[in-house]
C-alpha cells in the first residue's frame, strides 16, 4: 500500500475510533443531545410499522364518509358543521353551491380529531361538542377511523402494543406497594386507536405507556383524592405533602439539583379544596415531572425484565427512542423543561445508567429515589419463578 494511503487509513480509523467514544461519553453526560440527534434508532425491540398510504388518500375517504353523514341527516348535522367550520353559507342548510367548502372544512376538522386534536381555534366548546356528539358525525368519525386503520395496516401493530400494557401495569402496581399498604388495582389507561403509526420501539412505547399510567399516582391526582376522602378537609398543599406516598421522590424533583419542577403557590397558602385542585391542574409541574420519573423507573425495570440480552449499544438506543421526543420541548405551566426531564430524571436514574452503560452519577444532578425492586417472576400456572425481591419498603 503507497505511504499515503496507509497514512490516510490511519487518519480515518483515528476519527471513526474518536467520534464513536466521544458519541458514548455523550450519551451518558448529555442524553437529551443524543436523543435529538436522530430519528429512531435499532434497539432490539423495533417494531415494523406499515408503509402508511399517502395523506390525500386517507382524507379522501375521510372525505367521503363525511359526505355520506352529510347525506343522511343533513337537516341537523349541516347546521352544526357550517357553526364550527365558518362556511358562508346560508344559516341552516347547504346549497349545491357551498356544500364543497362545506365538505372541505368538514374533512379538515375531522382529520384534525382523529390525529387526537380537541379545540379548534374560533369555534366556541359548546359548537364542537354538539359537532362531534352529533349521531351522524360520530359514526362519520368511527368509520373513518376503520378505514384508516385497515388502509394502513396498523391494526396489527396496535394489537401488539396493547399487549405490553399488562406488563407495564404489574411493574407499575409492584412499584406502588412498595410504598402503600395493601392491594393496589392496576391503573388504568385509555388506549388511542392509531397509537402505533408514531410507535416504532417496544422501549419507547412502554416508556409512553409508564409516563401516562404514571398519572394514576401523581401529585395532582393525590391532591383530588385527599380532598374527596379526607375527613378533615385540606386548605393548604403543606397538610397534603407528607401523606403523597412519594414525597422524597417530588420533592426531590423540585429542587434545583433535578428539573426544578414549580409547585402552583405556597404550599402554606390558605385556599378553598376547589382552589387547591385548580391550581394543582393548571399550574404545578410536580405532576409531569412525576410522570416521567415513573416512565425511568417502569423503563428500566422493563428492560431488566424482559429483554436482559440487550446489549449496552441497543440499551442505549432505546433510551434514546423513549426520550427524544422530549428533546428541545420548552416548559409550560406544567411541564419541566424538556431537555432536563430526559438528563436530569431519565439519565439520573442509577437503572438507566448502568444500563448504558455509564460508570459515574451526573455532575450536579440529584438521583430522585431508588430503582423499581422487580417482582418476582411468573412462572407457567402462576407460581413464582426465581429473581424475587427484598421485602420491605423502599423510600420514594
Amino acid at each position: 500500500m503507497p505511504r499515503s494511503n496507509h497514512i490516510l487509513g490511519i487518519l480515518v480509523f483515528i476519527i471513526y475510533a474518536f467520534s464513536s467514544t466521544a458519541g458514548a461519553v455523550d450519551v451518558c453526560t448529555d442524553l437529551a443531545r443524543a436523543s435529538c440527534s436522530g430519528g429512531g434508532r435499532p434497539d432490539g425491540t423495533n417494531i415494523p410499522l406499515p408503509r402508511m398510504p399517502s395523506e390525500d388518500s386517507l382524507k379522501a375517504g375521510v372525505r367521503a364518509e363525511l359526505a355520506l353523514a352529510l347525506q343522511r341527516n343533513r337537516a341537523n348535522l349541516g347546521p352544526k358543521l357550517m357553526e364550527v367550520v365558518g362556511a358562508a353559507c346560508p344559516t341552516g342548510f347547504l346549497i349545491p353551491s357551498c356544500e364543497p367548502d362545506v365538505l372541505t372544512m368538514g374533512t379538515e376538522l375531522m382529520w384534525h380529531w382523529l390525529n387526537g386534536g380537541d379545540e379548534v381555534a374560533g369555534a366556541s366548546a359548546r359548537a364542537l361538542a354538539e359537532l362531534r356528539n352529533d349521531p351522524a358525525m360520530m359514526t362519520a368519525l368511527n368509520r373513518s377511523n376503520d378505514l384508516i386503520r385497515a388502509r394502513s395496516g396498523v391494526a396489527a401493530v396496535d394489537s401488539r402494543l396493547r399487549s405490553l400494557l399488562p406488563d407495564v401495569q404489574a411493574l407499575m402496581v409492584s412499584l406502588i406497594e412498595q410504598q402503600i399498604d395493601g392491594e393496589v388495582s392496576p391503573p388504568t389507561i385509555m388506549f388511542c386507536p392509531g397509537q402505533s403509526r408514531s410507535a416504532d420501539s417496544t422501549l419507547a412505547f412502554v416508556s409512553t405507556l409508564a409516563h401516562e399510567l404514571g398519572h394514576s399516582i401523581d401529585f395532582c391526582w393525590w391532591v383530588r383524592e385527599k380532598i374527596r376522602v379526607s375527613s378533615v378537609t385540606p386548605t393548604r398543599f403543606s397538610q397534603i405533602d407528607e401523606s403523597y406516598p412519594f414525597r422524597s421522590a417530588v420533592a426531590c424533583l423540585r429542587t434545583e439539583g433535578s428539573v426544578q419542577a414549580r409547585r402552583a403557590s405556597n404550599p402554606d397558602q390558605n385556599m378553598s379544596p376547589d382552589e387547591l385542585n385548580r391550581n394543582c391542574q393548571a399550574r404545578d409541574q410536580g405532576g409531569e415531572a412525576m410522570g416521567d420519573w415513573f416512565s425511568a423507573q417502569i423503563l428500566s425495570g422493563y428492560m431488566d425484565r424482559f429483554h436482559p440480552g440487550l446489549s449496552t449499544e441497543q440499551r442505549r438506543s432505546g433510551v434514546m427512542n423513549a426520550t427524544r421526543d422530549l428533546c428541545g420541548n420548552g416548559t409550560d405551566e406544567n411541564h419541566p423543561e424538556g431537555n432536563a426531564r430526559v438528563n436530569r430524571i431519565y439519565s439520573a436514574h442509577p437503572g438507566i445508567r448502568r444500563q448504558m452503560g455509564c460508570t459515574t452519577p451526573l455532575t450536579g444532578v440529584r438521583q430522585c429515589g431508588q430503582p423499581l425492586r422487580l417482582p418476582p417472576a411468573t412462572a407457567p400456572g402462576g407460581a413464582a419463578s426465581g429473581g424475587g425481591t427484598a421485602s420491605g419498603r423502599t423510600s420514594y
